[in-house]
């Protein structure tokens, strides 16, 4: 049987793992389950030439008219296309597709490396409080 260390008044001293450990390890691994088997869809339809949402084709051709030159946001009076993304998105997805030839793709692509990223500045943060979670439960018991 494992041992935790806990703090006493003076001193750390030994004490038998608890069931609440193994619950705590067993919740942590189904939220780590969660989190991959939540990529699985986006990871499989990442090279699906299909527009798999109504605004990844408008997207894509809006990325098209920014590598070409054209005008973003001034349509002619009376125009029915418009656009609510800033135009910097437009000009990174236009870059990125031009190397993968697909600006579908190359929105895909993009929308998961910024989730990747956004989750890799979070992680740290998110680990380091689950681990000291139980530490300072104890601490304060």
């Amino acid at each position: 049987m494992s041992s935790t260390l806990i703090k006493d008044d003076t001193h750390f001293t030994s004490m038998p793992a608890t069931s609440g450990n193994v619950f705590y390890w067993s919740g942590l691994a189904l939220i780590g389950v969660a989190v991959v088997s939540g990529l699985i869809k986006p990871l499989a339809t990442l090279a699906r030439y299909v527009p798999l949402d109504l605004s990844e084709g408008w997207n894509a051709f809006f990325a098209q008219i920014a590598m070409r030159g054209g005008e973003l946001y001034a349509g002619p009076a009376g125009s029915a296309i418009i656009d609510n993304y800033p135009p910097l998105s437009f000009y990174i997805v236009g870059l990125v597709g031009r190397l993968t030839v697909d600006n579908i793709f190359a929105g895909r692509a993009l929308s998961l490396a910024s989730t990747g990223a956004a989750v890799k500045c979070f992680a740290p943060v998110i680990v380091l409080s689950l681990l000291l979670l139980p530490i300072s439960r104890r601490w304060h018991t």
